[in-house]
């Protein structure tokens, strides 16, 4: 998608998630687009699945976002976790999206950088949005 193009489609951004703000400030940022259907026609091909599920995702978290929480994400050499949601700068919930768990590596790659996140910032309430699956386990982290 060119510079152009981004521009006018309707979309919100997404900063990263650190304590210090000049690195925030280079931090990449992630866009969402507010309609996937528009997104399709103006770029003239299909989306992945899971692609979708985490811009629908995002969407529903803006929706139901209060002030002063606010929606990040997290990035640490290959780890990222899709959202995290803040409380006055402080880290409250850490959500992960994929469109299944059924594979060990998948299951794997999106565990370990929740668990990561939640022992540095002592999270507690830690999600993974799939598809079609659901599960609820209860873990402790070390600390």
């Amino acid at each position: 998608m060119d510079k152009h193009t981004r521009r006018n489609i309707p979309s919100f951004l997404r900063t990263n998630t650190n304590k210090k703000i000049t690195v925030e400030s280079r931090a990449p940022k992630k866009n969402y687009i507010i309609d996937v259907g528009l997104r399709r026609v103006i770029l003239k091909r299909d989306i992945e699945e899971s692609r979708i599920l985490e811009n629908l995702v995002f969407l529903e978290l803006r929706r139901r976002k209060t002030p002063p929480t606010d929606i990040r994400y997290w990035r640490e050499n290959n780890n990222e976790v899709d959202f995290v949601i803040t409380d006055a700068g402080q880290p409250i919930t850490t959500i992960q999206v994929t469109e299944t768990l059924k594979a060990p590596d998948t299951q794997k790659r999106e565990i370990k950088p929740l668990i990561k996140i939640a022992a540095r910032h002592r999270i507690e309430n830690l999600l993974i949005i799939t598809k079609h699956e659901q599960q609820t386990t209860n873990t402790t982290t070390k600390k």
